[in-house]
């Protein structure tokens, strides 16, 4: 995830899809901060606690996939 990655100032390929985001340092700041990006980039709600309710890329991507419309 392009996003997470840039608040991690890391790259891309540096964060698995798979790995929990405790693993590569998303820590609840950062979570707060990644909410807002992806509310600003997606146009959705969405918040910290669904973040850690699906902790890796994959898990969230999949999470805000079923939340866009149609």
């Amino acid at each position: 995830m392009h996003t997470l990655a840039a608040l991690l100032g890391t790259s891309s390929s540096a964060v698995p899809a798979h790995a929990k985001f405790t693993e590569v340092g998303l820590d609840s700041l950062l979570a707060v901060a990644l909410t807002r990006r992806l509310q600003a980039d997606l146009d959705i709600a969405l918040t910290p606690a669904e973040v850690w309710a699906h902790p890796s890329s994959t898990e969230l991507a999949a999470h805000i996939d079923s939340m866009l419309p149609g």
